[in-house]
């Protein structure tokens, strides 16, 4: 391989931090989300669940119990007071597209990214990288404005800034591997 190749390619790669492949990866996180109809930001705490292929699990514990589940072809929700609904995941645009971005950005892959967004290098000096993902068409632009990611070893914080004026604040824990009860 030629020098100049190495070049190119070295400016434009991003050297996300890379998970282990496991069957299923846990990760812990706190969101704040300001939301235009709240007075208050919202603050919830949970963790996030990634099984392989698109089985995303969010979990909120804190300050009530809530379960959103999307796997292979349906997405589920558990509401604070035990209900369970079902929905077809061919009724809610986006969602298995935001799946895969969360779990690219855990696992740190870059290519599903690379698909929907335009992404640019923030980083300054020595710290933490700092990227910022821009909506490159649709789905995500009707969703998106922008979206902030922090990391050095792992994904640290995500700034989700959303168009219809919400923004949500997302610090995640370190990933492990989820216990073998818990990996279905």
């Amino acid at each position: 391989m030629s020098a100049a190749w190495l070049l190119l390619s070295a400016a434009v790669s991003l050297p996300l931090p890379q998970l282990p492949d496991r069957e299923c990866t846990e990760v812990p996180f706190v969101q704040t989300r300001d939301l235009p109809a709240l007075d208050a930001p919202l603050t919830l705490a949970g963790h996030l669940r990634l099984g392989r292929g698109n089985t995303f699990v969010w979990q909120v514990s804190e300050p009530y119990a809530y379960r959103y589940e999307v796997r292979q072809d349906r997405v589920t929700e558990i509401l604070p007071d035990g209900a369970r609904r079902e929905t077809p995941l061919s009724e809610v645009p986006g969602v298995a597209v935001t799946s895969e971005l969360f779990g690219a950005l855990v696992r740190g892959r870059v290519a599903p990214l690379r698909r929907y967004f335009s992404i640019a290098d923030r980083s300054i000096g020595t710290g933490p990288r700092r990227l910022e993902l821009e909506p490159d068409g649709a789905p995500m632009d009707a969703l998106l404005e922008r979206v902030r990611v922090e990391y050095t070893e792992r994904l640290q914080v995500l700034v989700i800034e959303a168009t219809a004026g919400s923004r949500s604040r997302i610090e995640f824990g370190a990933p492990a591997a989820c216990g073998a009860a818990e990996a279905a």
